[in-house]
């Protein structure tokens, strides 16, 4: 009796919570109710929008309350079906947020734990079921690279995950900045950019765009944040903003707000070079140089106010 009576419980209080973060969201314009950043970010790799996916949660918790309470508490083998695949969904969610986006979002892990305690709460057979499908997905996710077939590289080039881009006539240089819409540094990098005419540059958001105004930018509505993500995750980078310049033996990367500057000041404006920036700070490996030199930066995932 009491076992059902706390699985009925949890799948109540995590009616309330889902509840709760819906009436939050739709207040505040989308936004969540999330301790840390991850849940923006993981939100930007979802094709349905949060609150489809709170929806689901709610009818699910439902169905597991109302079994429980129409059952009487009666054993029902359907009834550990219902809540392992309740923790085959949350886990490979889990698994996507680790091994994908390489973040975790709070409150996914909040929902996840309700889960996991009503599948605990039924009996240790289910408890065993359970430790099994976590761990078999997670080592299914873990042994995937989820790097493009060779056949669709073009999808994963850097002009598709580019926002927009601005072009000049002739121009020095074909550059792309990677960046995030909350760090500052990533901001002052733009408003330089907004001036320039000696470079096309393309801009690669690693989170969604609401707006950008910059004269002559020419829009791509079908631009990809994770192509932007991927390139950063690849070459281990941890901070924005970032420069991929285009060079004819290859690509360099340039890393944070002063370098980028010295750069851009450097090369695309037609007047004479304030700035230059240090390419002998960096390293080289074949075509590939990356800036390393310590510079004021934005750290992924963190919003940044100095």
């Amino acid at each position: 009796m009491r076992k059902y009576n706390f699985i009925s419980f949890s799948a109540l209080s995590a009616t309330i919570v889902i509840t709760i973060q819906i009436i939050y969201s739709l207040i505040n314009n989308g936004s969540s109710i999330c301790p840390n950043e991850g849940c923006e970010i993981i939100k930007q790799f979802a094709s349905l929008p949060p609150l489809y996916f709170n929806i689901l949660a709610i009818i699910y918790f439902q169905i597991v309350f109302w079994s429980v309470r129409l059952l009487k508490n009666q054993f029902l083998n359907s009834f550990g079906l219902l809540l392992l695949l309740g923790l085959v969904f949350e886990s490979i969610l889990l698994a996507y947020q680790i091994f994908v986006g390489q973040t975790i979002c709070s409150y996914c892990i909040v929902i996840f734990l309700f889960v996991l305690i009503l599948n605990i709460s039924y009996n240790n057979k289910q408890l065993i079921y359970g430790v099994s499908i976590i761990g078999i997905i997670l080592f299914a996710f873990s042994i995937l690279t989820f790097l493009p077939p060779e056949n669709s590289s073009q999808f994963y080039s850097l002009k598709n995950g580019s926002y927009g881009f601005k072009s000049y006539k002739n121009p020095s240089k074909k550059i792309y900045l990677i960046f995030s819409s909350d760090c500052p540094h990533c901001v002052n990098v733009i408003e330089t950019l907004k001036n320039c005419n000696n470079c096309e540059f393309y801009l690669n958001p690693i989170d969604k765009i609401d707006t950008l105004k910059i004269d002559g930018l020419v829009l791509n509505n079908s631009y990809s944040i994770e192509i932007n993500r991927l390139i950063l995750n690849i070459l281990e980078i941890k901070e924005i903003p970032v420069l991929i310049v285009k060079e004819l033996s290859g690509f360099s990367f340039i890393k944070g707000e002063r370098n980028i500057l010295n750069y851009i000041d450097s090369t695309c404006f037609d007047q004479t070079p304030i700035k230059f920036y240090d390419s002998t700070s960096g390293t080289s490996d074949g075509d590939t140089t990356i800036s390393i030199e310590d510079d004021i930066s934005c750290l992924i995932d963190i919003n940044c106010d100095n």
